[in-house]
């Protein structure tokens, strides 16, 4: 996400800049909406992703990066449809972009696959925390 500052110059003027990715700041999230089909039990799928999904998504470093958190959020407004609805964040440490989140387990694609969701891929953000901005 990107936020503007305001920062004071030394004649007491002050100004607005847009942030910048800083060498030692390359943590970043790869953000994916995911739609569970209505007829789906979205706290299975939670039970899931937690459990057996997360568990199994490679971490281990390459050349450019590697997975380094994951977070899943669901959607709980006063929408019908809201509980079907997740954010997924996926932290990459290392080259901007990073990649997709990969697992090699057959068994938990498949039950993954299984549940019929939608994956949407929003983008790519960089999370500047209260002292980069």
């Amino acid at each position: 996400m990107y936020r503007t500052s305001s920062r004071q110059a030394g004649d007491g003027s002050r100004s607005c800049q847009a942030p910048t990715l800083k060498e030692e700041h390359m943590s970043n999230k790869r953000i994916y909406r995911i739609t569970l089909p209505e007829d789906q039990d979205a706290e299975i799928f939670v039970s899931f992703m937690r459990e057996q999904y997360f568990p199994a998504v490679d971490t281990s470093p390459t050349r450019v990066g590697a997975v380094t958190d994951l977070v899943l959020l669901q959607r709980l407004e006063d929408n019908p449809d809201g509980a079907h609805e997740f954010l997924w964040h996926v932290e990459w440490s290392g080259l901007p972009g990073g990649r997709d989140p990969y697992v090699s387990d057959e068994e938990v694609s498949r039950r993954y696959q299984s549940f019929g969701a939608s994956v949407e891929y929003l983008g790519y953000y960089i999370e500047y925390d209260e002292e980069e901005v």
